[in-house]
Order: C-alpha cells, then sequence, then structure tokens
C-alpha cells in the first residue's frame, strides 16, 4: 500500500476506534482500500495476547444461512 494522507487518515481512526472497543464499519467505492486498512491494523496492529482475529469473506452470492452455518 503506498502511504497517503487519506491511508494514514483512516488507518489512524481506525485504529483509535478498535483500541476503543468501538464498532467500525468502513464503506465506500470499490478500491478505495477498505480490506487493506483492515487487514493491515488485524494483522499488524493489534496486540495478539488481547486481539484473536477470524476472517469471513463474502460475495455477492453469499446469503444469512450460509454465515450462520
Amino acid at each position: 500500500m503506498i502511504e497517503t494522507v487519506d491511508t494514514v487518515r483512516y488507518s489512524y481512526l481506525l485504529e483509535i476506534l478498535i483500541r476503543r472497543h468501538h464498532h467500525v464499519l468502513l464503506a465506500g467505492p470499490t478500491g478505495t482500500g477498505k480490506t487493506v486498512y483492515v487487514k493491515k491494523m488485524l494483522h499488524g496492529g493489534l496486540d495478539k495476547s488481547q486481539w484473536t482475529t477470524i476472517e469471513c469473506t463474502f460475495s455477492a452470492q453469499t446469503n444469512a444461512n450460509q454465515v450462520q452455518d
């Protein structure tokens, strides 16, 4: 990821919200880096002794029953 003012800003906000135990929902157009911000935080920005991560992948064909199973 190439760091820009926006990527630094969003990464910082994501980190602050997560550390203060706030729920976070990133929304925006395709290709704006939402997944990159989250994966960067989950895989390198959190203390492994306090946090556990689980990744779920969704697509346009994913339905509620598949998520619950």
